[in-house]
């Protein structure tokens, strides 16, 4: 029987970031589009929807705020796993996202392995 793959697409200009998440992912069934922008993100999803779509909401917060409600209203339906990417103690700015829709805030900074833990826990939970 085959794996089913899962789409990943993350909205970020952090370099770091990008690396660390590609390392998470390196040998599990998960294809990681990347994207720096949110308009590019909007299109790639539009084409070929995400399984999981994570938004860095560090620079700047307001686009990253603003793609989540594109997201969310997106149709048919928003995606089922919204994260957003944030910097530790930034409490507001969580706030915020979690008032747009999102499952839950990543913090940066990130590691590979609880990344990678975090991701495949929602997915078993059947939070998708």
């Amino acid at each position: 029987m085959t794996q089913r793959s899962y789409q990943v697409l993350l909205v970020s200009r952090d370099l770091e970031m990008l690396d660390v998440l590609s390392a998470a992912f390196g040998n599990d069934p998960v294809a990681l589009r990347i994207h720096k922008n949110g308009e590019e993100a909007l299109l790639s999803h539009h084409h070929h929807p995400a399984d999981v779509i994570i938004v860095d909401l560090s620079s700047p917060a307001a686009e990253g705020m603003e793609l989540l409600r594109q997201f969310a209203d997106f149709p048919p339906q928003p995606p089922a796993l919204v994260l957003a990417l944030t910097e530790s103690g930034d409490v507001s700015t969580q706030l915020q996202a979690y008032d747009l829709g999102v499952l839950d805030c990543l913090t940066k900074p990130l590691t590979a392995e609880i990344s990678r833990a975090q991701l495949w826990s929602w997915l078993r939970s059947g939070r998708k």
